[in-house]
């Protein structure tokens, strides 16, 4: 009695094509270098090159506030120039002497919050670094 399920062989509708021709091997780089190869800016360099760039920044923004007071800015505000400890960033304001509010403010308090929040998470990502040294394995 056949109730019409059988297994049968199935033979390949049709082969893939081979490819003959040559490919040459691409040129491999290592990429785990080792200890002494690697490249880390030190730490020292990389504060002199904050220093520098904030020494150009105040400079550059004093002459832009100068030139703006120049050119007919109310001489009824006060400039406010001071340094935000947790952004690392020289603040310049303008503010109004008799309600003590400030008008005008560069950068922006959104920009110093955001500042401050990575120049804190890298401090933490040092001291912990420095808290957990990674072992070198040989």
């Amino acid at each position: 009695m056949d109730t019409g399920v059988s297994i049968r062989p199935v033979q390949p509708s049709s082969t893939a094509p081979v490819r003959t021709e040559y490919v040459p091997e691409r040129q491999t780089v290592r990429t785990e270098l080792p200890e002494v190869a690697a490249v880390t800016p030190p730490a020292a360099t990389f504060d002199a090159r904050a220093r520098d760039s904030q020494r150009s920044l105040r400079a550059e923004l004093s002459t832009a506030f100068e030139s703006r007071e120049r050119a007919g800015a109310s001489k009824e505000t006060q400039r406010r120039v001071f340094y935000n400890d947790d952004a690392g960033e020289v603040v310049i304001t303008r503010v109004d002497p008799e309600t003590g509010s400030i008008i005008n403010q560069f950068p922006d308090d959104a920009i110093l919050r955001q500042r401050a929040y990575v120049r804190q998470s890298l401090t933490d990502t040092q001291n912990a670094d420095k808290q957990f040294p990674t072992a070198v394995v040989a």
